[in-house]
Order: structure tokens, then C-alpha cells, then sequence
């Protein structure tokens, strides 16, 4: 379970470089890509800029070939309306590197494109475990009942606290654990209340995510915002 926090980390890194690469080179990506969710880390935009890592080849794409990548992502509704959408984004007038420099940084967006497709597979592959076994678990029905946690923030959350019940004398020093007990000091007729730094800090932000997501499904609240 806890296996898999790292490897979403390290997918998340990979997607930070994606998107930052084509800023340098390639912002017809960054335009054709803008109104999908998750922009260039969807199936589409990886398949896509497989098919065509630079610019130039890009525009050089066909409604065919275009349309056969969609597909290939596994896009099922209007796959004719996007391929001609992007294929007119990829064909305006942007801005261009020079030949050599458009070439090289293609090829950097290949490499990163294969490390990312193996990130996004061993993410997913852990998610699918964890999905099949926390559930077995016998704590997994009490932590399933609190708001805000599913299946993979009540997995880390098992995996950063344990199974042994005898672990924490009290609430308390669950509390102190997870960094949610403050730290008070008093000295004379003067007392200090500080935030408490030493903490498991995975255990910290999985109930960070647990109270965003929690105040969801109560009446008037709103999600929080992305830290």
C-alpha cells in the first residue's frame, strides 16, 4: 500500500517535465492540449505526441492519422470533432526553433514520453492491488466509514498508522503521530502553542486529503484548495 505514493510521486514528477518541455519548443502542443483535463499527461496527448514529437511533424499530421491515435488512446466520442480541431491548432502560424533544435528536443520529448508510460503503468498496476486487497482487510470496513476516504487514502492511511491496535496508549499520541496535536508550552505566566514539525509527514497529508475531500459531502462546504 504504501508502495504506491512513490510511484505516483514519481509519475507526477515526469508529468511536471512533460509539461514544462514543450514551452521551450512546441506550444501548438500546449494549445491543442489545453482544453482536456489533465492537458498533456492524457492517453490522447501521449499518443499524439508519439506520433509527432515536434512541431513540424505535427503539422505534417493527417485527419486520418490523427484520428487513428485517438482511437489507439482508447477515445470512444467525438474522435472526428478533436482530430480537426487539433489538426488546425497543429497547421496556425507558432513560432519555431531551428531545424536542429526542434529535432534534438523532440527527441527528449520521446524519452520522457517512455519513461512516463511506464510511471503511469506501475501506478496503476499498484492502484489495481490495493483496489482487490485493502478491502480484505479487517480494519478497512472503520476506516471506510470516516467522510472523505476511499479505498487509496484509507490504504495510506493503514499503511503509515498499522494494524496493531495496542500501537498508541490514547488518541493523543495518534494525534501527535500524525501532526495534528499542537504543541503547548508554558513558562511562568507565559504559554506558547506552536505547530508540531516532527510528525509522519505521509500520515500528515493523507489527513490533509481526508478533510478536502470530507468537506465535500458536507452541507455547504467546499473542497479545499490543492496544496
Amino acid at each position: 500500500m504504501r508502495e504506491r505514493e512513490p510511484a505516483a510521486g514519481g509519475r507526477q514528477q515526469l508529468a511536471n517535465q512533460l509539461r514544462s518541455l514543450p514551452r521551450e519548443y512546441y506550444p501548438a502542443a500546449l494549445e491543442a492540449f489545453a482544453t482536456w483535463t489533465n492537458g498533456l499527461c492524457r492517453p490522447e496527448a501521449r499518443e499524439l505526441l508519439k506520433a509527432a514529437p515536434t512541431p513540424s511533424q505535427a503539422a505534417r499530421l493527417t485527419r486520418t492519422q490523427l484520428q487513428a491515435a485517438l482511437k489507439r488512446a482508447g477515445r470512444k466520442r467525438g474522435i472526428e470533432v478533436e482530430a480537426d480541431r487539433v489538426r488546425d491548432v497543429f497547421r496556425a502560424g507558432w513560432a519555431r526553433q531551428p531545424p536542429l533544435v526542434e529535432e534534438a528536443l523532440g527527441k527528449q520529448m520521446l524519452a520522457l514520453l517512455i519513461q512516463l508510460e511506464a510511471a503511469c503503468t506501475a501506478a496503476d498496476q499498484l492502484a489495481e492491488a490495493v483496489e482487490e486487497a485493502f478491502p480484505q482487510h479487517p480494519d478497512a470496513e472503520i476506516l471506510l466509514s470516516f467522510p472523505g476516504l476511499g479505498i487509496q487514502l484509507a490504504a495510506r492511511i493503514l499503511a503509515e498508522i498499522g494494524d496493531d491496535h495496542t500501537r498508541f496508549a490514547d488518541a493523543r499520541g495518534l494525534k501527535a503521530y500524525a501532526g495534528s496535536s499542537p504543541i503547548t508550552r508554558a513558562s511562568g505566566k507565559k504559554s506558547t502553542i506552536t505547530r508540531r514539525w516532527v510528525k509522519n509527514d505521509r500520515l500528515n497529508h493523507a489527513g490533509y486529503l481526508m478533510g478536502c475531500e470530507g468537506r465535500t459531502v458536507l452541507p455547504g462546504s467546499t473542497r479545499c484548495r490543492e496544496r
